[in-house]
């Protein structure tokens, strides 16, 4: 199965009988077996789920701007309470009030 080395590397069972009543409609798959399958097929988990989103992923290493980069980079740096106030204040100014 060209599954096996995603559920290997994730620790995640997707077997044939899992597939087949996803694809008959019988079942809808965990989030992490989505996942698995949108890496095999190299499509977005989202489109698989029937959402209205383009069917391939999108390269975001490769969208985002060197200070897109670092701003994430200081967020995933942040306590929690400091995510909470970098949130605060992207909301502040994207909606425009100061």
């Amino acid at each position: 199965m060209l599954a096996a080395p995603y559920c290997k590397k994730n620790n995640i069972k997707l077997n044939r009988n899992d597939l087949s009543q996803y694809v008959n409609g019988k079942v809808e798959p965990r989030k992490s077996k989505l996942y698995i399958l949108g890496q095999v097929l190299k499509v977005n988990e989202a489109w698989l789920m029937g959402y209205d989103v383009p069917q391939s992923e999108i390269d975001t290493a490769n969208s985002i701007t060197e200070q897109e980069k670092a701003l994430l980079a200081f967020y995933r740096t942040a306590s929690e309470e400091g995510k909470q106030e970098i949130i605060q204040f992207v909301n502040q100014k994207t909606n425009g009030s100061d």
